[in-house]
């Protein structure tokens, strides 16, 4: 019987553990870079400060800042959803980051910049609401 009891509450904390796992890869990306070039690429402190001071300087004056479409939130390691609206840094911004290799992009979509990998549209690492 308490064997039984035991694996009833096991089984109903699974879920709860799977999603403490997504929360962390949400809050901490290098858990979930597949290889070191992507640990390697993924914002780092300067580069969210440039970025935040960017638009903070420049607004979205790049952007056509219309009332954007709600749209589900991005997931760090999902895939951009098909026909989601891109948009490339502004090249004055683009130019004070680090090249990224062959492959990788930083873009736009809505107001969240995204780190993200060409080959298999896999979201690498966001910047949230930083897009003003």
């Amino acid at each position: 019987m308490l064997r039984l009891a035991l694996g009833i509450a096991l089984t109903a904390l699974l879920p709860v553990a799977a999603q403490a796992t997504l929360r962390i890869e949400q809050v901490y990306p290098a858990l979930a870079a597949a290889n070191a070039t992507e640990r390697a690429i993924l914002f780092t402190a300067d580069d969210r400060q440039a970025i935040d001071s960017f638009f903070r300087r420049h607004g979205g004056q790049e952007a056509d800042q219309k009332q954007l479409p709600r749209r589900e939130p991005l997931l760090v390691r999902d895939r951009l959803p098909e026909k989601t609206p891109l948009r490339p840094l502004p090249q004055l911004l683009d130019s004070q980051l680090p090249p990224l290799p062959r492959g990788y992009d930083r873009v736009i979509v809505g107001r969240d910049v995204v780190l993200l990998d060409r080959r298999s549209q896999t979201i690498l690492d966001i910047m949230r609401e930083v897009v003003r």
